[in-house]
């Protein structure tokens, strides 16, 4: 049986107590707006106050948040029908003007009528990064990256990285090293 957590936040200067619960959707402003948090020294914000609470439990927030957001297929409309694909499959994604070509493994193509932020939103958190205007990578394909110019994948084809999305390359390989 699986325990809900509740959340009781006290404001010690006037003694307001209040339970939330996950059910009840809240976002961490409006919780510290509630208790008039925002404008006292202490500024912490509920996700941070959960990761220490369960932190002190043996728990992690993190990566139970990083686990439901994880996506094993994707399933993209080309022509009439809806093709499922492994996100571990796909090497890269390239723009083409309003549309998307995927590049598998398989050396398969397939082209879809949204666009390439579109599917960086989408798969963010899959380890896909923007590296210039028109490619997101996937970093779990990539074999090497060249003096933060470039990076190779492992069908050995180099992806210049452009000097916008250099730093969020650094930081993810950061992340990761």
């Amino acid at each position: 049986m699986m325990k809900k957590l509740r959340v009781i936040v006290v404001n010690e200067e006037n003694g307001l107590k209040r339970t939330y619960a996950p059910s009840q959707g809240f976002t961490s402003n409006e919780v510290l707006l509630d208790f008039g948090v925002l404008n006292s020294s202490v500024k912490i914000t509920l996700n941070e106050l959960l990761e220490q609470i369960l932190s002190k439990c043996g728990f992690s927030l993190v990566s139970n948040v990083q686990k439901s957001n994880t996506i094993d297929k994707l399933f993209i409309h080309v022509n009439e029908s809806y093709i499922a694909i492994q996100v571990d499959d796909i090497i890269k994604c390239e723009a083409s003007g309003n549309y998307t070509i995927f590049y598998t493994k398989d050396k398969k193509e397939f082209i879809v009528s949204k666009l390439l932020k579109y599917y960086e939103n989408l798969l963010k958190n899959q380890g896909f990064i923007r590296v210039n205007r028109s490619i997101l990578v996937n970093m779990k394909l990539v074999k090497q990256v060249y003096k933060k110019e470039a990076v190779i994948l492992n069908n050995n084809e180099r992806i210049i990285v452009s000097a916008r999305n250099k730093a969020k390359l650094m930081s993810f390989i950061n992340k990761h090293t």
